[in-house]
This record gives C-alpha cells, structure tokens and sequence, in this order.
C-alpha cells in the first residue's frame, strides 16, 4: 500500500491514468469530463482530501461481491487505483496530463469510429 505519491512507481500513474482516461472516452463523456477537469482543477487538491477520507467506504464497495457493482464503469478501476488517483490529485500537473490523455484518446476513439463507419458504407454499396 502506498503512503505518498512520491511511492507510487510512475508507470503504475500513467497505468491509472489511462484506465480513466480510456473509460471517459468510451462512455462518451470527453467533453462533460474535460469541462470539469478544467473547471475545478484548482480545486483538485479538495478533491483529492475528500477521495482519501472515502476511501474506506470505496474499499467496502469494491471488495464486496455485489452483482450491481460489477457492471462496467466500476469493473476497470480497483480500490487501489482509486487510492492512487486521490494521490494523484494532490498536485495539479497530475490533472493536466489526465486531460492530456483524454484527448489523446478521444482523437483515436474518433478516428477509429470513422473508420468503421468508412468500413460499413463500404459494405454497403
């Protein structure tokens, strides 16, 4: 278990970040997320104290075998990952490359989109 970010190895950072960044991009919610993100990334530090006093009750959540949690959204990201985002958080630069990383993401999740699309008119005619 980690005890400060500065613990946390930086692949398993870059590892958190792209699960989250990858599962805003597929639900759809680049925009909602980058227009948050920006918004309170002054904040992000609040943010990151109020995911360390929850997490206890996230760990609860994630350990227990409750059929309701093991929809998608919560199937990619674990208790530990959740813990190491909040430390995340605590410095901003952090929130700069999770937006980053969501267009990144987005701009391939789009391309490929496109091309499926090409693929499927192609068929069709």
């Amino acid at each position: 278990m980690y005890e400060l970010l500065e613990d946390i190895p930086a692949e398993k950072q870059d590892e958190v970040l792209a699960k989250l960044a990858k599962a805003i991009v597929e639900r759809g919610l680049t925009t909602p997320a980058i227009l948050a993100l920006e918004s309170h990334k002054p904040l992000s530090f609040f943010g990151s104290t109020f995911m360390h006093m929850t997490h206890p009750f996230v760990n609860a959540l994630f350990s227990a075998q409750i059929p309701l949690l093991s929809l998608p959204p919560f199937v990619k990201f674990t208790a530990e990952d959740y813990r190491i985002f909040a430390f995340m958080l605590e410095k901003r630069e952090n929130v700069e490359k999770l937006l980053c990383k969501i267009e990144q993401y987005d701009i391939e999740f789009s391309a490929k989109i496109g091309e499926q699309k090409n693929k499927k008119q192609e068929v069709e005619i």
